[in-house]
């Protein structure tokens, strides 16, 4: 899907500071990044299990300049043999997610960059620890991430063993 139109809309994006905080929270999940050019362009993947559909609907809203649909059911296979069913969504493949792949993507694959700490915000803090506990328990229903009581209930529940993932987002980890 190559179209003058998409280009152009394309050109006109920009990331948000919003945006950039989550990338790198995602990029520290389960979010990943995909290249369909040699590394000129990359696009974010976006995917959760149905009882999360709620998180993707949010990330979705919060990327939807970057997403020319809206999330969609996919299903797959366990490891197990079961099927399972999942809602997902892929930004556009644009240049602008460049500098986040060449930093959460080595030779070997994912990992976690060397200078993390010059990126990693509270609120890059919140959108990791929540896509860590969409596999744990229940979202809670328009949850909104910014809000203080989320981040400090994160705090708690993470207590010293991140303290350094704190300390790289300029934080004070809450004692538990």
């Amino acid at each position: 899907m190559h179209s003058r139109g998409i280009e152009a809309y394309k050109a006109t994006l920009r990331l948000t500071s919003e945006q950039r905080d989550a990338l790198v929270g995602l990029l520290l999940g389960d979010a990943c990044m995909e290249s369909r050019n040699q590394g000129r362009t990359y696009r974010v993947k976006v995917e959760q299990s149905t009882q999360h559909e709620s998180y993707v609907q949010h990330l979705y809203g919060l990327f939807r300049p970057w997403v020319l649909s809206g999330p969609y059911q996919k299903q797959g296979s366990a490891s197990n043999g079961s099927t399972t069913t999942s809602w997902a969504f892929n930004t556009v493949s644009h240049s602008a997610f460049r500098f986040y792949a060449h930093q959460f993507y080595g030779e070997k694959g994912k990992r976690v960059p060397d200078l993390i700490h010059k990126w990693l915000t509270a609120r890059g803090l919140a959108y990791w620890f929540n896509g860590r506990w969409v596999h744990e328990i229940q979202p809670i229903q328009g949850c909104d991430l910014q809000h203080p009581g989320l981040l400090e209930a994160r705090r708690r529940t993470v207590g010293s063993r991140s303290a350094s993932v704190f300390r790289a987002a300029g934080e004070t980890p809450a004692s538990t």
